[in-house]
């Protein structure tokens, strides 16, 4: 039998080996609207809000109903090696308007095959599925925290593709964030464990 001085360590606890975390901004994003008001003529969800500051996340219940996505692209920076074991967190920043009340944030993968100047309400983003919420006490300050993304990173490391959309939704009136055309540093952003 053959066992490695690597080996031998291992086991008895002299070396220990831990998962490497990389933060990578977010490469793409933009407000994506669904909703029935004209301005200027135009129906807004059909208006391109990808190249704007900030970011909306909405979902109304008087009229008139609207309901904003945030919609975040991120590309896996090629040092780290796609495996299946790969985690992911999206941290979210601190909002730069929220609700005074308690609200949710949900995070959904999404297919990543949009840009960020051209997304709109009527861009087909296909195979959303609910990753995992966060509950944020209404009038915080701060980041409301991270949400487990793993599910989107993984099926995007199982096709070996290096990028993975993600879209947060809001179960309250409205919620604004720095997008990263504002050139501020608290973007929306991921914590890639491998």
């Amino acid at each position: 039998m053959h066992i490695s001085l690597t080996s031998l360590a291992l086991a008895l606890g002299l070396v220990s080996v831990s998962a490497l975390t990389a933060n990578i901004k977010v490469a793409r994003d933009a407000t994506v609207s669904y909703n029935s008001i004209k301005v200027n003529g135009q129906f807004d969800s059909l208006t391109r809000k990808g190249l704007l500051p900030t970011l909306v996340a909405s979902n109304t219940r008087t009229e008139p109903l609207t309901h904003d996505r945030i919609l975040l692209g991120f590309d896996f920076p090629t040092s780290i090696k796609l495996t299946p074991n790969v985690r992911c967190n999206l941290v979210i920043p601190a909002p730069l308007e929220g609700p005074v009340v308690n609200y949710s944030l949900t995070a959904s993968a999404a297919e990543s095959g949009w840009e960020e100047g051209t997304v709109n309400g009527g861009t087909r983003i296909g195979e959303v599925r609910v990753l995992n919420s966060v509950k944020v006490v209404g009038d915080k300050t701060g980041s409301p925290g991270v949400v487990d993304i793993t599910r989107a990173c993984q099926a995007a490391a199982a096709t070996k593709g290096r990028r993975f959309s993600v879209i947060v939704d809001s179960n309250s009136p409205k919620v604004v964030f720095n997008s990263k055309q504002s050139g501020q540093s608290s973007i929306f952003s991921v914590d890639i464990i491998h």
